[in-house]
């Protein structure tokens, strides 16, 4: 089991994720998630999660119908502004056909990046049974959180605070 970084994200990001309300247990495994690729909701084209290699990743399931996935894609949204390139918010849709996902994403009126979840991705980061659920990814593919239910923005800006220009709250 890989040892816990002991910086002030980490530290951070745990005090988030152990005092923040509805969470699924923490998962410590090394994970091989760049080497993933989904099918982009937004266009024809591919979300290779290679890219945002080096970023934290935050890995947002939402599926139709769901007003709470749309409050949390609203939040990461406002996060991308507060953080930069350093926070990545990929949204990944589950349980609904594609056209249905993009008309989630037109409603919540974001520019994230968004692709559709496949299995590969659900091997790694296991079974989503309630949205939103966000897989949290440090910089090097590590997965170390997997949060369910909606967390605003203001919580996870204070578990970034030493990367993001404002807060903490």
């Amino acid at each position: 089991m890989p040892v816990l970084n002991t910086s002030s994200s980490w530290r951070r990001l745990a005090a988030l994720l152990l005092l923040g309300g509805a969470m699924a247990p923490l998962l410590w495994a090394q994970s091989s998630i760049y080497q993933l690729e989904l099918a982009g909701l937004q266009s024809n084209t591919v979300v290779k999660l290679a890219d945002y290699r080096g970023r934290w990743l935050l890995l947002s399931f939402f599926e139709p119908q769901c007003s709470w996935c749309q409050r949390q894609m609203r939040a990461f949204s406002e996060l991308v502004e507060d953080c930069g390139e350093r926070v990545q918010p990929l949204l990944v849709g589950i349980n609904g056909r594609d056209d249905a996902l993009r008309e989630e994403l037109r409603r919540a009126k974001v520019a994230l990046p968004a692709g559709r979840a496949n299995r590969q991705l659900l091997a790694v980061g296991g079974e989503v049974a309630a949205t939103p659920t966000t897989l949290v990814f440090a910089p090097d593919g590590q997965q170390v959180a997997r949060l369910q239910g909606y967390y605003s923005r203001q919580k996870f800006v204070s578990a970034f605070a030493d990367i993001c220009t404002v807060g903490p709250y």
